[in-house]
């Protein structure tokens, strides 16, 4: 098992000290001294978006600027609650920029009931 662990800012070396890999939520980056400890870092980096953190996700374009500025590995793509079909517009927005073929990247299951999570989980499986 690895383990990531999101850090209050004033703990984030020793903390990382203690994870595998970086977690790195982008509407944080805006903090300095957030973003030069993560554009230190040599680390394996994924970006997430900030759904659970803000009240939507942050931007595709904002994403893909920030995952450029930490250098990061992969990127969790914006998922929003319990929407399905705006989650899977993102995916596919994704699928066709150029970064797609920089970044791993993480698709959210999301949808209001158990078929509908189904149903995006068989969705983004034709996307290849």
């Amino acid at each position: 098992m690895e383990l990531a662990l999101e850090a209050p800012i004033p703990h984030l070396e020793e903390i990382s000290k203690l994870t595998d890999f970086d977690f790195i939520l982008s509407h944080l980056l805006e903090n300095r001294e957030y973003r030069e400890h993560f554009q230190r870092s040599r680390r394996y980096k994924i970006l997430d978006n900030s759904a659970n953190e803000l009240p939507e996700p942050v931007s595709l374009t904002k994403l893909l600027s920030d995952a450029a500025l930490v250098k990061a590995d992969a990127i969790v793509i914006p998922d929003y609650a319990n929407d399905a079909d705006r989650t899977y517009a993102n995916v596919k927005a994704f699928l066709s920029t150029p970064e797609s073929n920089t970044y791993s990247f993480f698709s959210v299951i999301q949808g209001t009931t158990v078929q509908e999570c189904l149903s995006l989980a068989r969705r983004y499986d034709t996307l290849g």
